[in-house]
């Protein structure tokens, strides 16, 4: 596709490296290439990927193989502040500090402030350890799921390179034939359970 429209025509290549089971995440690291390759900007949507030093990592590895202009993350995702702010960076601080100079500057200064006042209390040490513990709790919580769901014959879903969403089937779910598997869904969000997502499996979105 960018031989066929030609390069000089595409603003950049837009990739994906943290999304919501089960879908997996782009490939960075050959998208990275390819851009490199074509010369074409390429721009990461890195959502939710600061809390995670596997995405991190991959990143890395892109940027050092191929070509990543800018990656784009969300505070209130990663830095448990209020939602509102988002942190472009990139590997080339001059072209960081260009996108910078095209701000307005008439948004609000608060997720700046509350960014600045999180990470200060919790200093390097602290940020670090909650990584730590994202991680491990990660693993620990798609475990002790994957032990409950077999005993309801369902299963949790191998989602290849997401290491920040989980998904599992709940086809054995079913009050009656109009109350089936999605209810569950309706079900949570009326617990305050807002962030699971269910979907009937013929489901196309």
């Amino acid at each position: 596709q960018i031989r066929k429209l030609g390069a000089a025509r595409i603003l950049c290549v837009l990739s994906t490296s943290s999304c919501f089971a089960p879908r997996a995440p782009d490939k960075i690291e050959e998208i990275a290439l390819l851009c490199k390759r074509m010369g074409v900007a390429h721009v990461v949507n890195n959502a939710y990927g600061l809390q995670s030093p596997k995405i991190m990592g991959r990143l890395d590895r892109a940027a050092r193989k191929g070509r990543i202009d800018a990656f784009v993350q969300s505070t209130d995702k990663n830095l448990m502040v209020p939602v509102g702010g988002s942190i472009i960076a990139g590997f080339d601080k001059k072209f960081i500090q260009d996108v910078s100079k095209t701000y307005p500057g008439r948004a609000s200064m608060s997720p700046v402030y509350d960014v600045f006042l999180t990470l200060v209390g919790l200093g390097e040490t602290g940020y670090a350890s909650l990584i730590r513990s994202q991680k491990d709790n990660f693993r620990y919580f798609k475990e002790q799921l994957a032990k409950l769901l077999k005993e309801y014959g369902e299963r949790v879903l191998e989602v290849p390179d997401n290491p920040i969403s989980l998904a599992f089937t709940i086809d054995s779910f079913s009050i009656d034939k109009r109350r089936g598997p999605t209810y569950v869904g309706s079900m949570l969000f009326k617990r305050c359970v807002s962030g699971p997502r269910a979907f009937a499996r013929k489901t196309e979105k």
